[in-house]
């Protein structure tokens, strides 16, 4: 079953996010199965404390995405991007059947 994880912010220091990006590149494209999306102005339809930003990745499942977002490699940068960002969040979801 796929998983997602959503990422959301709005970068308040281009900078430190650049260089959050540059650190954090090879090991995001090496551990993800897509990079689905990157939409740098995202249409908020619904919520007040949205971000402007958003990234989706695929994983093969659930524990797979835990793995990559817990593990230390990703946990060294994410620092980088909390810091450069405002209005952040992260989500885990799974392709149900229903």
């Amino acid at each position: 079953m796929a998983s997602y994880i959503i990422l959301n912010y709005s970068v308040e220091d281009q900078a430190a996010f650049a260089a959050y990006q540059k650190e954090a590149r090879d090991y995001v494209l090496s551990g993800v199965l897509d990079f689905l999306v990157y939409e740098p102005k995202t249409e908020v339809l619904e919520g007040e404390n949205v971000g402007h930003q958003t990234v989706v990745f695929r994983f093969e499942s659930a524990e797979k995405a835990r793995s990559f977002y817990q593990s230390k490699e990703y946990q060294r940068v994410l620092p980088m991007r909390l810091r450069s960002t405002s209005k952040h969040f992260a989500i885990l979801v799974s392709d149900r059947v229903i």
